[in-house]
């Protein structure tokens, strides 16, 4: 019974200054990465439309479709090391456990995505479904109409489907993946720290 109590302990998660034996299991680096995406997508709808208000479709040039969204997604980089920081994570155990950090939430969102696409062909469907993404995951959703807007450079330029496709599994994997990243960055920085205060 004390062993089981102390494994809990282990894993549990405090808001700041973890124990030196203290790892951050899967499940809480999949929550805190859906708390930062949730309020990161809230925010970019926001500015979005504050946006809205002072800026005109025909500012923009090709470029601008393709950069101007690229932000937001850049954006889960320090969101994942923000995150990290006020929940006290660990850095990775192992490489099997950074990879299933990053995979676990593009999992889902590559399974969106194949939602979205099989959506396509009923004109009322696909508006729906693609409308919940805007508000759902705003940064990827951007992203991909971004590049499409672009897509003169896509290998799949000419196939929509394709284009989307490809546009899809980008947009799936750099949010995890970047706020992966700073999120490890940020507790092995932590525990640089810890361990210099350490050994004095």
């Amino acid at each position: 019974m004390e062993k089981v109590n102390s494994m809990n302990e282990k894993t549990a998660t405090p808001l700041s200054g973890a124990p030196g034996d203290f790892y951050t299991p899967q499940k809480e680096r999949f929550l805190g990465f859906a708390m930062g995406h949730f309020t990161l997508s809230l925010l970019t709808i926001l500015l979005l439309w504050c946006g809205g208000a002072f800026l005109g479709r025909s500012t923009f040039t090709e470029w601008a479709n393709l950069v101007g969204p690229l932000l937001p997604v850049a954006a889960y980089f320090p969101v994942g090391y923000l995150v990290s920081a006020l929940r006290g994570w660990s850095p990775p155990e192992t490489g099997e456990a950074a990879l299933l950090a990053v995979m676990l939430p593009t999992a889902g969102a590559w399974l969106w995505v194949a939602v979205v696409l099989t959506s396509i062909g009923g004109d009322l469907l696909f508006a729906l479904v693609f409308g919940i993404s805007i508000f759902l995951a705003a940064p990827s959703s951007l992203f991909v109409l971004g590049m499409l807007f672009s897509c003169n450079w896509l290998l799949f330029a000419d196939n929509v489907l394709a284009a989307l496709g490809l546009c899809g599994l980008l947009s799936g994997l750099l949010p995890p993946l970047l706020f992966a990243l700073g999120s490890f960055w940020q507790a092995g920085r932590r525990k640089k720290r810890e361990a210099r205060s350490q050994n004095g």
